[in-house]
């Protein structure tokens, strides 16, 4: 019957040892406990019957799935401890009519990544002003979130093993009125902090 137990207990520990989530892991086993049947007692290290299991993600990384999720190749590894907001570089607007403009644009604002559980990453967008010689437009920031968890950044995984993060649903409300003729440029600036 012993034997049998000792089977059940190795089994879900050979498992585990196999599982490709420990793979880039570094183990180590302290120190020893050791029950004496005839004392009913634990002695040793330990001397309470119980392995005292710690994961650490100190020194560990996460992986990006970079612009193609379905592309392995632009995959990109971070450090554990922080995280990657993607804003759009640029947006366009063509063919705008000259006179009262009210516009608004909308994208998506991406932070993934991996935070301390007591922290949260705070990000702020910075309304704009857009000029053509000395005509301006104004260019109002409207977030849909300004605040993520670490849970949040985390999201869920892509089937490559990247983590996707949460997204928000952002705005730039571009008002005022266009009096030159050619191209308003200006920009929303944003910035990030985890605290």
């Amino acid at each position: 019957m012993m034997f049998f137990r000792k089977i059940l207990l190795a089994l879900p520990l050979a498992l585990t040892a196999m599982s490709p989530a420990l793979v880039y892991a570094d183990t180590t086993t302290t120190g020893s406990q050791t029950y004496d049947s005839k004392t009913s007692a634990w002695s040793g290290d330990g001397t309470d019957g119980k392995v005292h299991l710690y994961f650490s993600t100190d020194g560990g990384s996460w992986q990006d799935s970079g612009a193609n999720v379905s592309d392995e190749s632009d995959n990109v590894k971070h450090d554990n401890g922080t995280y990657v907001v993607t804003i759009p570089n640029s947006i366009t607007l063509s063919k705008m009519n000259i006179g009262p403009v009210d516009q608004t644009i909308n994208y998506v604002v991406n932070i993934k990544g991996t935070i301390d559980a007591a922290k949260k990453v705070y990000l702020t967008a910075t309304d704009g002003t857009l000029t053509n010689g000395t005509s301006q437009l104004n260019a109002k920031a409207v977030q849909g979130k300004t605040t993520w968890t670490s849970q949040e950044l985390y999201g869920s995984l892509n089937d490559d093993g990247g983590l996707i993060g949460t997204n928000s649903n952002d705005q730039i409300q571009v008002t005022g009125t266009a009096l030159n003729l050619g191209t308003y440029t200006g920009t929303v600036a944003y910035t990030a902090q985890a605290k």
